[in-house]
């Protein structure tokens, strides 16, 4: 094992330092920016997580089969330093993790400023296995190598764009990267040729970062596969000229693997409390959840080259996915890698390390994404862990085409070669900056941006919601409510909402004539609308929006007025419900509710009076009457309008049991109108419906 006194190399620790902290604080921008789909998810998830740690409850700190243990653990470390108490207001675990914002909000504390506050502790986390891998690169391949592959990964849009979620994704691969690097770093500094002790408590490092990994996503276990290549390309060096190592560099390496698994159970065990209570019983959910994921997909519909797929989209995702989300300085280096390989392996320009680590990463990346593809559920963000290698690739390409050219032209000065890697960095800080504060919306430029992309690939993840709260709340006017139904997941903008915020998120649909006047503005979203999971937009979408959310050319979301909209030909079909009023009302719904029997008119001609009036008899079974009016105007043609009339006081009888006397008049002239029922034959100028039309509404 190599010396502390190696590691400690202060113009390394420098370097790291003021690396990690350019990737901190990249990713620490425009955190209040948005809130994903999942993000409330996992803000529940570690809520649960720090009280089950606090109050002794471990079984409860399983909370997803994923298992998301690190990016629970960095939660927990918010609450616990933002709101302490959080463990005292519960008393049992919270189920319902999509209104754990009312939990909240409940409890005095801000569901945003909360969320921020998690994010923040998960990207300090995420920075600490940076820093981890970044001095394990730095020992493997050459200092220009290091500072541009780190630079790349640094500034990596897509990288980026899910890093400063707290989500499970980001961290896993930043993890998963440093638990590869150490893989191969202490397969090369622990010789199976030399004393068994020699350098093995590397492999006891590299175990306990590949349980983070796991622990994060339990993809991770791939690793044991980067363990055992690593392990088998060492016997291979050594065979010195044989067919077999040698039993000792056999045996030597197997006692590596058993330590490399033994730190690695143990880390797991030791970061994983509900181990100590069920170890069968987690395991089993564990296992049984991924292959269920792999085999079944997900539970909703894909969007994938145009086309809508349910259960697998086939296994050219992710080669299309990491086509459309690399930069062109990416792809430049990893082109440069290729081309030049040839002319690196016949210059040995390629040390034993930064070959074995090539070997190895490109191996990994390779098996990685075959695996993911053959699985079922594809998201784009599953398949972030070969960005990394990627990164690495390319910065071996960039560094192999500036030794070529300087043996090529032996008087490049070092300015130049300094230069083009600045360049290079700008380039790919370039691809970042443009899509701020959105890094989730870069799509390579090069195949038409995220214009080009949205006819390709599933798009937005939360992207957005924030101008739509904004934008909504300055269409409320003074102290007037509204009513919003989105397609997208509420707690998404609940999170950019006042406690006492005039817009109510409701989800009771937009199927019925009083469900659309009743809906003041209907959010559609793009991954929904993609999808064809929003049925609602399925109406609406013949009408212009008032507003669209537009991000890079792209609507990520698009508010509509269905209140102020004329009402569909879908919902003006005819019931036993319906009446019309002369030749220019129709009475379309009746729902019954607290305090109120609301009728819903629908405006049949333009020169209808200015001020009408309705008249509401309620008849009790023994011939009771109570009456209760109301004016209202009807608007123009095609629109909804409503009008409220007062329950009646019921004593022994039940509403159901009521029947309803409708009478409308022109407020002007006093006179009913003749009524036009169902049957399209004038009844008189009375409809008298029954309660199914009206009761439990």
């Amino acid at each position: 094992m190599q010396s502390v006194g190696a590691w400690f190399n202060w113009n390394r620790i420098v370097t790291i330092a003021v690396l990690t902290c350019i990737y901190i604080g990249i990713r620490l921008l425009n955190l209040d920016q948005m809130v994903t789909t999942d993000e409330p998810i996992w803000l529940a998830r570690s809520g649960n997580f720090y009280r089950a740690i606090r109050s002794g409850d471990f079984i409860h700190t399983y909370q997803m089969a994923q298992p998301g243990v690190m990016t629970m653990w960095a939660g927990a470390v918010a609450y616990w330093i933002k709101a302490p108490e959080f463990a005292t207001f519960q008393t049992t675990n919270l189920d319902d993790v999509y209104s754990f914002e009312k939990v909240l909000r409940a409890n005095g504390i801000d569901p945003l400023s909360m969320m921020v506050a998690a994010k923040v502790s998960k990207v300090l986390l995420q920075s600490l296995f940076f820093a981890i891998g970044t001095a394990f690169l730095f020992r493997l391949v050459r200092p220009r190598v290091a500072w541009l592959a780190s630079g790349l990964i640094i500034l990596s849009p897509f990288l980026t764009g899910f890093d400063f979620i707290l989500h499970v994704d980001g961290l896993f691969t930043t993890i998963c990267f440093a638990a590869l690097l150490s893989i191969v770093y202490a397969s090369l500094h622990s010789p199976l040729q030399g004393s068994f002790e020699s350098g093995i408590g590397w492999w006891i490092v590299a175990g306990a970062l590949s349980a983070c990994a796991w622990l994060t996503r339990s993809t991770g276990v791939l690793l044991i596969g980067v363990a055992g290549l690593s392990l088998l390309h060492e016997l291979h060096a050594v065979r010195g000229g044989t067919w077999f190592p040698g039993w000792r560099s056999v045996w030597s390496a197997a006692v590596r693997l058993f330590l490399w698994l033994m730190a690695g159970a143990l880390t797991t065990v030791l970061l994983l409390p509900a181990l100590w209570v069920d170890p069968g019983g987690v395991l089993s959910k564990l296992w049984s959840w991924s292959s269920n994921a792999a085999s079944e997909g997900h539970e909703n519909p894909t969007f994938f080259m145009g086309e809508i797929h349910q259960g697998n989209p086939g296994w050219a995702v992710y080669p299309i996915v990491t086509v459309w989300r690399t930069t062109p300085v990416e792809w430049f280096g990893v082109l440069a890698f290729v081309i030049l390989l040839p002319w690196m392996l016949r210059r040995r320009s390629l040390s034993k390390d930064s070959l074995r680590l090539v070997i190895v990463a490109v191996v990994f990346a390779v098996v990685y994404l075959a695996a993911m593809s053959i699985g079922a559920k594809k998201f784009d963000r599953y398949i972030l862990p070969i960005f990394p290698v990627i990164a690495l690739i390319a910065a071996l390409g960039i560094d192999a085409l500036l030794g070529w050219a300087t043996s090529r032209f032996r008087r490049m000065p070092d300015l130049v070669r300094v230069g083009t890697v600045a360049l290079v960095i700008a380039v790919q800080g370039y691809s970042m900056i443009q899509v701020l504060p959105y890094r989730l919306d870069y799509y390579t430029p090069l195949l038409g941006g995220p214009e080009g992309a949205q006819h390709v690939l599933q798009m937005g993840w939360g992207q957005g919601d924030r101008e739509v709260v904004e934008f909504l709340d300055d269409q409320v006017p003074g102290d007037s409510r509204v009513v919003m139904q989105t397609s997208a997941v509420p707690s998404a903008f609940s999170y950019f909402m006042d406690d006492d915020s005039p817009i109510s998120i409701e989800g009771f649909g937009m199927s019925t004539p009083a469900e659309w006047y009743e809906t003041d503005y209907y959010v559609a979203g793009i991954q929904e609308t993609q999808r064809d999971m929003a049925s609602g937009y399925r109406i609406l979408q013949r009408y212009e929006p008032v507003k669209t959310i537009d991000i890079g050319g792209v609507p990520y979301f698009m508010i509509y007025t269905p209140a102020l909209l004329p009402l569909p030909d879908e919902l003006q079909q005819a019931t036993p419900c319906n009446a019309d009023f002369g030749n220019g009302i129709r009475l379309m719904q009746i729902i019954s509710r607290d305090s109120t029997i609301d009728l819903y008119w629908l405006s049949l001609q333009t020169d209808l009076p200015e001020t009408m009036m309705v008249k509401v008899e309620f008849v009790a079974p023994d011939g009771t009457r109570q009456l209760s009016t109301a004016e209202w105007n009807p608007g123009d043609t095609g629109l909804m309008s409503r009008t409220r009339a007062g329950l009646p006081r019921i004593d022994d009888a039940a509403l159901a049991d009521y029947q309803l006397e409708i009478t409308v008049f022109d407020a002007t002239e006093q006179e009913p109108l003749a009524v036009n029922a169902h049957s399209d034959q004038i009844i008189g100028t009375t409809f008298t419906t029954e309660s199914e039309c009206f009761y439990g509404g």
